[in-house]
């Protein structure tokens, strides 16, 4: 999570249009988590385009090692060759799960395997990531609207649509800006590039690509339409990134502050 400087005229303004520019493109990854079948996804990589990095001449694992942990020592060596990690990073992927899983993840991306059936299995887990991540969330923005003066705007450019079934998480603190008289717009991003609709979405064709393209976009609508409708009932702005309503929406909620209009509805 990175918080941005607060921004004032034209220059700023500018600053903060570069910034959305780069979340629409490159929106952060969800957090992953490391499992036997990325492990192994990657092994087999590593055999197969690497096998000089396995080579035991180069590549020695300590005897007193267990087989589980050969393997995860074979490739965070392995990793730190690729992404050209200092020493004490490599021993932290060695230790870090979560660390391992995130260059786990580029790497088997990079190999071309980023669209293969998922390799980190978050299911079990969706409740207790979803509640962590939207606490953080929530005590970043307690700690911006503590350093705030009355009359402000906070653009949230997060990816809550993998947290929607626990958006209410953010109510209080969402409250509390309402209270204070600031303003709130959340710019989130789509897997699929396109705004959600509330319409009957028909795929392009028969073919598998945009049959999945279509129940992928009936996925994030049915997630996105829900949450969207919570967040404007305590009337705070949503857009979705990559398209123009998020800019004339940011804009809005600006002119609003300047008029020192009340903040009656949520987008304009």
């Amino acid at each position: 999570m990175k918080g941005l400087p607060s921004y004032s005229g034209e220059r700023g303004l500018h600053q903060f249009l570069r910034s959305l520019s780069e979340f629409s493109e490159l929106p952060a990854l969800a957090p992953t988590r490391l499992t036997k079948r990325a492990m192994d996804l990657a092994m087999q990589v590593c055999h197969e385009r690497f096998p000089e990095l396995l080579d035991s001449r180069f590549n020695q694992i300590p005897f007193s090692f267990s087989a589980a942990r050969r393997e995860r020592f074979q490739l965070s060596a392995v990793l730190a060759e690729c992404f050209e990690l200092s020493l004490r990073q490599q021993v932290e992927i060695m230790h870090d799960d979560l660390k391992m899983a995130t260059h786990l993840q580029a790497f088997l991306s990079q190999a071309g395997l980023s669209w293969m059936e998922p390799v980190s299995n978050t299911a079990a887990s969706e409740s207790a990531s979803s509640s962590q991540r939207l606490a953080l969330l929530s005590q970043a923005m307690a700690k911006a609207i503590s350093h705030a003066r009355d009359n402000e705007v906070f653009v949230v450019l997060a990816d809550l649509l993998e947290s929607a079934p626990y958006i209410k998480q953010l109510e209080p603190v969402l409250k509390l800006a309402i209270a204070k008289h600031h303003r709130v717009a959340f710019v989130c991003p789509t897997p699929t590039f396109k705004r959600p609709v509330s319409s009957l979405i028909e795929p392009a064709s028969e073919q598998l690509q945009d049959l999945l393209l279509a129940a992928e976009e009936a996925r994030v609508r049915d997630v996105a339409n829900p949450m969207k409708r919570e967040l404007l009932r305590l009337g705070i702005s949503v857009s979705f990134s990559g398209e123009e309503s998020a800019i004339r929406m940011i804009l809005a909620e600006m002119d609003g502050v300047r008029g020192g209009r009340q903040h009656l509805q949520g987008v304009r």
